[in-house]
């Protein structure tokens, strides 16, 4: 049986007089280039190479009016090349 993985991870604007000009969902392929940076360079290749992803992810508002970026890992091996790098994150930059 496959195993899913959930992670939210919180992210924290340096800026807060930005932060309620941007929409989370303008965020996304932001996030989708910090995520492949994050993986083997094999792995993100085979990703690149194949029609559907055996992931999901994208950038919503938080309870606290924050952002939270969640990555869901829906195959064994995803959540072990994917999901396990990403939940290491500590800090990101994106520059736009």
């Amino acid at each position: 049986m496959e195993r899913i993985t959930k992670l939210s991870l919180e992210l924290k604007l340096e800026r807060s007089d930005e932060s309620e000009a941007i929409r989370p969902y303008s965020l996304g392929p932001m996030l989708q280039s910090v995520l492949m940076e994050h993986v083997d360079s094999e792995y993100a290749s085979f990703l690149h190479s194949i029609p559907f992803n055996p992931y999901s992810q994208c950038c919503v508002r938080g309870e606290n009016g924050g952002y939270v970026w969640k990555i869901n890992a829906l195959t064994n091996e995803s959540s072990i090349r994917l999901a396990e790098p990403a939940s290491t994150i500590e800090s990101i930059t994106l520059r736009n």
